[in-house]
């Protein structure tokens, strides 16, 4: 099964973001002064793995250069079955992740 970037982002936000915006709200509703917020390791180790996804490129140039040079010898095959199966198994994902909309 293949995972979209949004996907990832999107699970990855709920574990970044949600700390965040509770920071935000404390610091905002706090009036002592030095309040404090320390984060588990397990959130540090998250947010950490979240902006290592994030400077991953977009493209992977390894798998470019494996399907042109593939291209150029002219051994590509496509196979039309496999693909018309993924994007009925990328339409159905969709589908549930958007809560059935």
């Amino acid at each position: 099964m293949k995972i979209s970037r949004n996907q990832v982002e999107n699970v990855l936000k709920l574990y970044v973001d949600k700390p965040k915006a509770t920071r935000e709200k404390r610091e905002t509703s706090s009036t002592a002064e030095g309040d404090k917020l320390s984060l588990s390791s397990s959130a540090v180790e998250i947010k950490n793995l979240y902006q290592e996804y994030r400077n991953l490129p977009e493209i992977r140039k390894a798998l470019v250069e494996e399907i042109q040079a593939k291209l150029q010898a002219g051994s590509y095959r496509v196979d039309s079955f496999q693909i018309a199966e993924k994007m009925v198994e990328r339409e159905i994902a969709d589908y549930y992740l958007s809560e059935g909309e």
